[in-house]
């Protein structure tokens, strides 16, 4: 089994208007997540590291 985990996370991001209706906005996160790895009988046997990095975009436009 796993155990529950928690982390930190950090992200940024933008909004460019490029005209009066168009907008284009980007962003980056990012995860930090440690969790136990245990098996039944043995114990702890080992730690996994989740570090998910996420980008994204989009367009927005406005009537």
């Amino acid at each position: 089994s796993i155990d529950e985990s928690y982390g930190a996370i950090g992200q940024a991001g933008v909004d460019l208007a490029v005209t009066e209706n168009i907008m284009l906005n980007g962003y980056v996160s990012y995860a930090d997540v440690n969790s136990d790895i245990n098996l039944d009988g043995a114990g702890r046997v080992g730690e996994v590291d989740i570090e998910p990095v996420t980008v994204g975009g989009g367009i927005t436009y406005r009537f």
